[in-house]
């Protein structure tokens, strides 16, 4: 058991408590299966501290197996171990948390601690590497041209969100007009779904581009297809064997990707088409007050 003088400090969605919480020391809990950590029904993720009171005569032991695992709700904390300080000292002059949590991500060099810090080149690699961007970017300069009306379909979580707003944004500025639209996670879920097409289409688009979603929406999409909607998905979600007959299907892990960062989210998905989108016009310049969007997503679906 917990002695008195330590409290624990949850953070997460539903709920957030903070007591004693002079001399708050954060230990990284992180399983061999980060994705336990996350739960579905909340909106990022619940990050847990251990705290310890000034007066308590060491800590060291709330790492032992007494306390390995913490009872949350309807969660069960696994305490990842320390790092040995020679794995840190590797990394190079950082932080003690931040050379664990480093190490614990099989991270073993400064060179390698340094590419993960750092906004690298590597970072804003062509975006025409990712499957199928010269087909999406061809599709939304056609909208263009038309004067169509897009439509960005977001998932509802963080990272859906954040890359919509991004999204639209993006076109925006591209010359289009656009729409959003979120579906409602309790009477709608997850993915496309063939009454929000229908209204979407009532409103007069003729082009969907899907964020953090459409991977597996297959009969969604054939319904889009039959009245008259293309629809392009971006989505870093796992590839399924059949794929839908999209315009495009941008997707870092699908088989003809040369993309070199399979690890990208949602809202790294439509940085990059915005990037093929907005490169070619704005040079240097096409990613303002785009990659505070990306940043926030990516954090909240705990991507690298």
């Amino acid at each position: 058991m917990v002695e008195p003088c330590h409290t624990v400090l949850m953070l997460s969605y539903e709920f957030g408590h903070l007591r004693n919480h002079s001399e708050i020391r954060p230990y990284a809990l992180v399983t061999e299966r980060p994705e336990q950590l996350v739960s579905s029904h909340t909106l990022a993720v619940r990050i847990a501290f251990l705290t310890t009171l000034p007066t308590s005569p060491s800590s060291d032991h709330l790492l032992s197996s007494d306390i390995d695992l913490l009872a949350g709700q309807r969660r069960r904390w696994r305490v990842a171990p320390e790092s040995q300080p020679s794995a840190i000292a590797a990394l190079g002059n950082l932080p003690p948390l931040v050379g664990h949590l480093l190490v614990r991500r099989g991270i073993s060099t400064a060179s390698q601690a340094k590419e993960f810090l750092e906004a690298a080149v590597s970072l804003f690699e062509d975006p025409k590497t990712l499957p199928d961007v010269d087909r999406a970017t061809a599709r939304i300069k056609a909208a263009r041209d038309n004067s169509e009306t897009v439509a960005v379909y977001g998932d509802f979580d963080a990272d859906g969100v954040t890359g919509t707003a991004l999204m639209v944004k993006a076109l925006r500025r591209y010359g289009l007009t656009v729409i959003s639209y979120i579906p409602h996670r309790v009477s709608e879920g997850h993915g496309l779904n063939v009454t929000a097409i229908d209204n979407l289409r009532e409103q007069g688009v003729a082009l969907i581009i899907t964020v953090d979603c459409g991977v597996t929406d297959l009969a969604a999409i054939q319904h889009a297809n039959e009245h008259g909607v293309d629809t392009v998905v971006t989505d870093h979600h796992l590839v399924a064997e059949n794929l839908p007959d999209a315009a495009a299907i941008i997707n870092p892990h699908a088989e003809h990707s040369n993309y070199g960062f399979d690890h990208l989210t949602g809202v790294g998905m439509t940085l990059k088409l915005s990037q093929a989108l907005l490169e070619p016009e704005y040079g240097e310049r096409w990613a303002d007050g785009l990659m505070e969007l990306a940043a926030i997503g990516t954090i909240t679906d705990m991507a690298p």
